[in-house]
């Protein structure tokens, strides 16, 4: 197959594709079943009313959908004949499909003097259906999303049960709050009818032209209108979803909708899903499906004007259309431009793939050193090699390995002479490439203990070799004293009071604590919650249960992304202290990266700032994290803004390289037991920090403080400054008006002023700190749960609206 791309067709033919200039470099290797999949993208397939051979353009497909006028909505499928326009297959968001005999879901679109009809039949053995209404889109649902017209700003969502489930005898629906509707939300309606069927459901909708604020609707005129279709797998949450969209995440987009036009005529069926991924990285494989109606044509795909290959459509066993396409992987060096996917020459969309070469270096990075077990009858070191060691062979070609051995003082080792820890350090060298490195922990017993104690001895002494071995004890010898005592009169401490003592109306723990019941009984969440001002605690309240217990303000939650705020104050202690400097590159202070080919070195300011180019998720627990990463820099071709974790990693990285103390420790001794944050346990550099609502408000307080707190000062005012978001610091991508500071963002709210920075969680925690109202507050929450945006900017709202004192501050502009 080298140097070809070939077609295996589901239908038995096999059919050899044209080469463009790709070539296949390396031997046949053997696999271990490792196939990674990169990008696929769904297709609206069939229908588009394009031009035949005309360059596909980023613009929603146009189906026409014929009139039928219907007495009753019953779901009965014999009324609609053979009308309606017909959408025969459902992809996932990534094009990919589920077989038929585990799900299919198809629809048929039709219009009338009403509204629009929609009938749906979902082939799914068991049904499985929420209590709670909010809920129905977490399991078996469907979800339509309609817009007056193309580009409309106001658009409406409804999610429909099907009712077919035990417990739920009826049809049921909810449309979504969190979207500006054509029409008031109260004045949405629908009709829905469904019906069991032997295989799962059939669901018959009409949507009033009045949710749309049409009066008479006429032949000609265009809606705009997408369509999913949820499986549950019996759990609640993350369901599969069959969509017709036309491009991913148009949800939000109705420009991106697909663009119905009424008439008496019907499009052509549609249906089709076209994924490709990256499979061994030795092919590209494009898989195609498709309804029946789509036999015998044919999908082509092309890149840059060049066929590469065709894939005609024969029907399987189950009545789809369906061929597979393998393509050679693109030469290293090559970026794989986007596929152009055609269906009998018409254009239907175009596949991006990411970068290979990029997607090459995250999965060596991934791969893990194994060793072999120790001999009890021999002292000698086992041998080492990757976990899967053809995938290695892969992406960097023939290699060799030479493992240096270390014994629990940093000494070399020839030999395991006792029982313990032994620590390698293991050299892989690429023929013709560069040495890169992977350290690693060994225990000649196998005693070794997994609890977090244990983790952190091990990582304290890859800190201490690590130093010595890249010399870095030599430069940085002096041990970080942080905070000190400040003389004069002590900074604010936190300490409970009353509204009128924080500057606050009377009634404001009164509404926030209404609003606070109303939040969890609606999202069906506990947290908890602090905010305080002039340094008093006016409001500190714990809502819900958790396994079965009441939770209080003392119970410890694990923070999302919120963490990275604790991060940042412990690189701003360095920056403080002159030991870094946020504007030079991060190879100053991490020699692993010196010398390595790089495009751009990014400083340390771009770790906080996620403007690096790494691979997203490597985490501070890997203890070579800087030899992996420089395996990687060769390949970062684009600078840009993406939200990450690997840079603040490399930041924890550098805070032990120069502290000699691993990052854990460090918070600890140097920032939570000096502010006396009893109830905090560090987490990595990312998230996972174990601790209460008032501990995050001690340590946003010692920030809006400037730096201090009580008699201790941690940071000086001017570095505090540095900390949160500055101007001229913009987010690099499509969105301006995010700005990041050194691991804090500004707070895009209308309720807060323009100098409120912090930091959000995915769970839904966040601690805020507003310099210009002297306010802190704070949440911990094990998830968001429902409607959770439009609570928390209730809550900002309602805080803000109490404060019954001015307080002076800077307000600078966003």
């Amino acid at each position: 197959m080298r140097g070809t791309g070939v077609l295996a067709a589901r239908g038995g033919r096999r059919v050899t594709a044209k080469r463009d200039s790709w070539q296949e470099r390396g031997e046949c290797m053997k696999y271990n079943g490792f196939a990674y999949v990169a990008t696929a993208i769904s297709l609206c397939g069939g229908g588009c009313l394009s031009t035949p051979n005309e360059k596909p353009e980023p613009v929603p497909c146009c189906f026409k959908i014929p009139r039928l006028e219907t007495a009753s909505i019953d779901a009965d499928a014999n009324k609609w004949g053979d009308r309606g326009f017909r959408v025969e297959l459902m992809p996932d968001k990534s094009g990919a499909v589920r077989p038929v005999s585990d799900f299919d879901a198809k629809f048929r679109l039709a219009w009338n003097h009403q509204g629009l009809l929609v009938l749906v039949t979902v082939a799914h053995a068991v049904i499985t259906e929420p209590p709670r209404l909010e809920d129905i889109w977490q399991q078996d649902s469907v979800e339509i999303f309609v817009a007056g017209k193309p580009g409309a700003t106001e658009y409406y969502q409804v999610s429909i049960g099907p009712g077919v489930s035990p417990g739920q005898p009826k049809p049921r629906l909810v449309f979504n709050e969190r979207i500006k509707t054509p029409v008031p939300l109260q004045a949405l309606r629908a009709t829905v009818a469904s019906r069991k069927t032997a295989d799962g459901y059939r669901l018959e909708v009409l949507l009033p032209w009045k949710n749309l604020g049409i009066s008479t609707p006429s032949a000609g005129e265009q809606v705009a209108l997408q369509v999913m279709v949820n499986k549950s797998d019996g759990r609640p949450g993350n369901p599969f979803n069959a969509v017709w969209f036309p491009n991913n995440n148009t949800s939000r987009d109705s420009k991106s909708m697909h663009v119905i036009q009424l008439g008496e005529e019907t499009s052509p069926p549609a249906g089709v899903g076209v994924s490709a991924a990256y499979e061994r990285f030795r092919n590209i494989h494009v898989a195609a499906a498709a309804g029946a109606f789509a036999a015998g044509k044919t999908v082509s795909i092309e890149r840059e004007g060049r066929v590469l290959g065709t894939l005609p459509l024969a029907l399987d066993a189950s009545g789809r259309a369906v061929a597979d396409l393998l393509l050679p992987m693109p030469p290293h060096g090559d970026p794989c431009l986007p596929l152009e996917v055609f269906l009998d020459a018409r254009p239907l969309k175009t596949i991006t793939l990411p970068n290979a070469d990029e997607l090459r270096a995250e999965a060596f990075v991934m791969e893990r050193i194994v060793f072999g077990e120790f001999d009890v009858n021999s002292k000698t070191f086992p041998k080492c090699d990757f976990a899967h060691p053809d995938l290695v062979e892969t992406l960097i070609g023939p290699y060799a390995l030479k493992a240096h051995f270390y014994d629990s003082a940093g000494n070399p080792a020839t030999s395991a002479e006792t029982a313990g820890q032994y620590y390698a350090v293991v050299d892989v060298t690429p023929v013709g490439g560069r040495t890169l490195r992977r350290f690693c922990t060994l225990d000649r017993q196998d005693t070794w203990r997994a609890d977090a104690a244990a983790r952190e001895l091990d990582r304290q002494w890859w800190v201490t070799f690590k130093r010595r071995f890249y010399g870095l004890d030599t430069l940085y010898p002096q041990a970080i004293v942080c905070p000190v005592q400040q003389p004069g009169k002590a900074a604010s401490t936190l300490r409970d009071g009353s509204p009128s003592e924080a500057g606050m109306q009377k009634d404001i723990a009164g509404k926030l604590d209404a609003l606070c019941r109303e939040w969890e009984r609606a999202a069906n969440e506990p947290f908890s919650v602090c905010v305080a001002r002039h340094g008093v605690i006016f409001f500190h309240h714990a809502y819900g249960s958790r396994e079965g217990a009441p939770i209080s303000t003392e119970t410890q939650v694990r923070t999302a992304s919120s963490g990275k705020f604790l991060s940042a104050i412990l690189m701003m202690e360095l920056v403080d202290q002159g030991r870094v400097d946020l504007d030079r590159t991060i190879d100053t202070y991490l020699p692993a990266l010196r010398g390595v080919p790089c495009r751009r070195q990014p400083t340390v300011r771009d770790l906080y700032l996620h403007v690096t180019g790494l691979p997203g998720q490597l985490g501070d627990d890997r203890n070579d994290i800087e030899e992996l990463v420089a395996a990687c820099y060769p390949e970062i071709r684009d600078v840009r803004q993406s939200y990450q974790n690997t840079g603040l990693a490399l930041g924890g990285k550098i805070v032990e390289m120069i502290s000699g103390e691993v990052q854990p420790a460090f918070c600890r001794k140097h920032l939570l037991e000096p502010l006396g944050c009893r109830h905090t346990q560090p987490g990595n550099t990312a998230a996972g920090v174990l601790t209460t609502t008032g501990d995050l408000a001690i340590i946003g307080q010692m920030t809006l403080n400037g730096g201090a707190y009580g008699s201790w000062r941690f940071l000086q005012e001017q570095t505090v400054r540095q900390f949160a978001p500055q101007a001229g610091r913009e987010r690099i991508g499509p969105d301006k008006g995010i700005r990041w500071g050194i691991g804090t963002k500004l707070y895009d709210s209308d309720a807060l002023s323009a100098a409120a920075f912090g930091h959000p969680g995915a769970n839904g925690d966040f601690i805020l700190v507003d310099p210009a109202r002297d306010l802190v507050a704070t949440m911990l929450r094990w998830s968001e749960g429902r409607d959770y945006m439009a609570f928390r900017a209730r809550l900002f709202a309602m805080i803000y609206e109490g404060i019954a004192d001015a307080t002076p501050g800077s307000q600078p502009s966003r």
